[in-house]
């Protein structure tokens, strides 16, 4: 009897998991992106029980049909499509809308982050991961090995981090920088060259933490490290820490956790939202959730590995973007990374976040059906 594995020849081509024989797209990732959405979503609605946030559950739905919609349309128009010829655009945007929301964006809480449209807050920062992916991509395609290999990338990445950093939005031009180093890993020859930028960038990381932090910012590090000096700054994450831990094998169950009905965390729809879950689901549910991220991170990056050119830089792109968020976001409501505001993919409330991540998927559904095949 024939014998299948996970990468059964499917169409012609070796595919990871199942896939449409027609577009070649793999089912699981459609499927786990529509299932930690619903997770999402309803973890959502818990987290804004018993608050005055009660219209955000509905407004993320409405966002998520509007993902949903970006993603299939993505599967369609990757049939036709020449994504790489647009990266002068998408870096025009990029650079466009995030001086113009400098000039022009709302401030809430002391930051210039959003537009405020009929429609609900655009954050322009958050739309613009995608599009540096498309960029990143692109260029790392395009340019050959050299100065301007790194030279060009590199300023683009740290302009646009630069403007990000001024919004102030720390998180964020940190999953720039990170995306930067992953698709310059994985194209550059030289690895020489690669640890004197890793070096300048450390000598970078210094000058920013005596210039460029602000005291808040600095204050979240000093509360990570030294929890005893800073116990009003690192008071959200205690109280993070102890709802993870309150869970138990087995949560409290849906709507029952203590900490999220008393609103002993603040920030529980947005940085904090994974300790409303881990609460409420316990340590079985944490893991489930893990689970989902490591076989969705593993399929991209193994088709990652089966491309080359520009659908694997954006394959990789959409990886390390993916890994950085939900990774560094649930070290922080761990207790074991400082808080940063990096937002958790498919949890954390925000239209604009959900778009993006949306576009990231449309993105991999692209990649998987365009490129070489190594």
């Amino acid at each position: 009897m024939k014998r299948f594995s996970l990468t059964d020849q499917i169409g012609g081509e070796s595919r990871l998991f199942f896939s449409s024989k027609r577009y070649g797209f793999p089912i699981v990732v459609i499927a786990l992106t529509v299932l930690l959405t619903v997770m999402g979503n309803q973890n959502l609605a818990s987290a804004t029980f018993n608050s005055k946030f009660l219209q955000l559950p509905s407004n993320q739905v409405n966002w998520s049909i509007i993902g949903f919609t970006v993603i299939f349309l993505s599967v369609f128009l990757s049939s036709f499509f020449r994504l790489e010829r647009l990266w002068p655009l998408c870096l025009a945007i990029i650079f466009g809308s995030l001086v113009a929301v400098l000039r022009f964006g709302e401030e809430i809480n002391f930051s210039t982050r959003w537009f405020e449209t009929p429609f609900g807050s655009i954050q322009p920062s958050e739309i613009s991961k995608p599009l540096m992916v498309i960029v990143l991509a692109a260029l790392f395609e395009k340019l050959r090995p050299g100065f301007f290999f790194l030279a060009i990338p590199a300023g683009i990445t740290l302009g646009a981090a630069f403007l990000i950093f001024l919004e102030p939005d720390f998180g964020t031009a940190l999953i720039f920088i990170f995306l930067f180093f992953v698709l310059y890993w994985m194209n550059v020859k030289d690895r020489g060259q690669l640890l004197r930028a890793l070096l300048a960038s450390g000598v970078f990381g210094i000058l920013l933490w005596f210039f460029g932090l602000r005291d808040y910012q600095k204050a979240r590090i000093i509360a990570f490290l030294y929890p005893e000096k800073a116990p009003d700054t690192y008071y959200h994450t205690q109280q993070s820490i102890t709802m993870v831990g309150s869970g138990g094998l087995y949560g409290k169950g849906y709507l029952q956790g203590p900490g999220n009905i008393y609103g002993y965390i603040p920030a529980d729809h947005t940085d904090f939202v994974l300790a409303v879950f881990a609460e409420e689901r316990g340590f079985f549910g944490l893991c489930f959730f893990i689970a989902i991220w490591v076989v969705l991170l593993l399929a991209v990056l193994r088709e990652a590995q089966r491309k080359s050119g520009f659908a694997k830089n954006l394959l990789l792109g959409v990886f390390s973007i993916f890994f950085f968020q939900t990774f560094f976001n649930m070290a922080m409501v761990l207790g074991i990374a400082p808080v940063t505001g990096i937002p958790l993919p498919f949890f954390t409330y925000g239209g604009s976040s959900m778009l993006a991540n949306s576009l990231l998927i449309g993105l991999a559904l692209y990649a998987w059906n365009k490129g070489e095949i190594r």
